[in-house]
């Protein structure tokens, strides 16, 4: 992850990563015919537009909030073009839990790898020089906080209830929930808290607030106690980045809470 983290640092390995994705959309558009795939043609134009700066400038404002926005509404209104890939199908982890697909939303991924080159462009400071001991020992602090509260609100309004199993498909699911916290955690916290601390420096809590308030509210199709469970992860998530200045904390804690809930718990209302 450093060592692509390094190669798109620079103006050309950005412009490299963008024509690749370019390449693969086209490739794609011309076996779907699809026609919205243009609103994914539209974030890699003009995040490639955006490769071509050293830094971002006040100027590139308007084409990155168009780019960002043109995501969300992809997001929100989940209008995924891309084929999802279906890695289990019709599985479960109890008998009242309800039936879900272990897949990956080829789209979601799409969007965070067509932001990934401008995460060095976005970041509003380099990160501070902690042994990776302590970081890990600080998520680990913020899984057993987190997991504490989530559980805490999911009882208290019925939404979950204690279902301990350890499913025979487990290896699958957490590769693929790897996956979707890492795309997750590059959108909302990588580009959009980042966006929103670079928009207000002085008010960082106000940006972390607004990116888990986006976070949750693209849960939206599972219930508004969904909202606001996701809500809260979001603020621990966002707070974890602002604190330790790497993404792969974040995504780490993500991934242990959707574990932890899938071990212990499940979702009748959602069956």
């Amino acid at each position: 992850m450093n060592i692509l983290y390094t190669i798109l640092a620079h103006k050309v390995g950005r412009l490299l990563w963008i024509g690749a994705l370019c390449g693969f959309l086209l490739g794609v558009f011309s076996v779907m015919q699809d026609a919205r795939l243009a609103w994914l043609a539209l974030i890699i134009i003009l995040n490639g537009y955006l490769c071509l700066s050293n830094k971002l400038q006040r100027s590139n404002h308007i084409p990155l909030l168009i780019s960002i926005l043109t995501a969300l509404y992809l997001l929100m209104a989940r209008e995924f073009p891309l084929p999802t890939i279906i890695w289990l199908s019709g599985v479960k982890t109890a008998p009242y839990a309800p039936m879900f697909d272990i897949q990956t939303n080829t789209t979601k991924l799409f969007i965070a790898l067509s932001f990934l080159p401008l995460l060095s462009l976005l970041k509003s400071r380099r990160s501070l020089n902690i042994p990776i001991s302590s970081l890990i020992y600080l998520t680990l602090v913020y899984l057993t906080v987190l997991t504490g509260v989530t559980t805490a609100t999911g009882l208290f309004f019925k939404y979950i209830v204690f279902d301990f199993t350890f499913p025979i498909f487990f290896p699958v699911w957490l590769v693929s929930m790897v996956i979707l916290c890492f795309y997750e955690e590059l959108y909302y916290r990588g580009v959009i808290q980042n966006y929103l601390v670079w928009l207000l420096p002085k008010t960082q809590s106000v940006a972390i607030i607004l990116a888990a308030v986006m976070f949750g509210l693209s849960h939206w199709y599972a219930g508004w106690i969904m909202v606001g469970l996701s809500t809260i992860a979001g603020i621990f998530y966002g707070s974890l980045y602002k604190t330790t200045g790497r993404l792969w904390c974040p995504i780490i804690l993500h991934c242990g809470l959707n574990t932890l809930h899938l071990l212990f718990f499940s979702y009748p209302r959602l069956a």
